[in-house]
């Protein structure tokens, strides 16, 4: 009816895995298709026509946080300890594996990098300016201010220390995109800020991994350690 909410008939829906002791984290919608996140696991749902179709469960890539998952110009991009994932309307892409197959961040560093606790939680945004997915690894601590980005541009990793400034001592809000494509968010002092797509210096941070990017391929360099580049291919 007019001037009313939606209605939707019961008989438009689809049973996905009841009392499987999982819970529903995020809903997002692409190309027709409806991703169901659960903590542990991915339910792919076809909607194009009148009836639903479930064309899939992907276990290890679920949602622990729905601030963990962002829609770009490319897809759904999310992370979570395993990877960071992008579903582009046909299949899902691991964004942390290179052209030959290699792991860009070792598994080690990247389960790090991600948090899963609702205190601690690890946030992402996408900036339509720069076509870059942001990984803000922990929003909740003022003093990690450092992001892990992938330019959707070149296909690779980088770090960006210093890009997501928090003038409040509570931490950041999760990210969104303003009208002209900016990455932009609020600390807890009602501060907006946004991304910064910049390098700045991080030199006596021996925590900090920075990061060279050779052909696309991402080498993480401790900075403590004296490093020397033989030959550029």
């Amino acid at each position: 009816p007019v001037n009313s909410f939606d209605i939707l008939p019961m008989s438009n829906s689809i049973d996905v895995a009841v009392r499987d002791g999982d819970d529903i984290t995020a809903l997002h919608e692409w190309n027709n298709r409806l991703l169901q996140f659960k903590k542990k696991s991915l339910y792919i749902i076809n909607i194009a026509r009148d009836v639903e179709i479930l064309e899939g469960k992907y276990d290890g890539k679920g949602l622990f946080h729905p601030h963990a998952a962002v829609r770009t110009d490319f897809g759904i991009a999310w992370v979570n300890k395993q990877s960071a994932w992008l579903y582009n309307g046909s299949r899902i892409i691991d964004m942390l594996s290179g052209r030959n197959g290699e792991r860009l961040i070792s598994q080690s560093v990247w389960s790090n990098i991600v948090h899963e606790g609702d205190n601690t939680p690890t946030s992402v945004g996408y900036s339509a300016k720069y076509k870059c997915f942001i990984v803000d690894p922990n929003a909740d601590e003022t003093a990690l201010n450092h992001a892990y980005v992938y330019d959707f541009n070149t296909s690779s990793w980088s770090g960006h220390p210093d890009s997501i400034p928090d003038a409040s001592s509570h931490g950041r809000t999760n990210w969104v995109q303003r009208w002209d494509g900016e990455a932009m968010y609020m600390d807890y002092n009602g501060v907006f800020h946004y991304f910064r797509n910049d390098f700045a210096s991080v030199e006596g941070s021996e925590n900090w991994l920075s990061t060279v990017l050779l052909q696309k391929i991402l080498y993480l360099i401790v900075l403590s350690a004296r490093k020397r580049f033989m030959r550029f291919i």
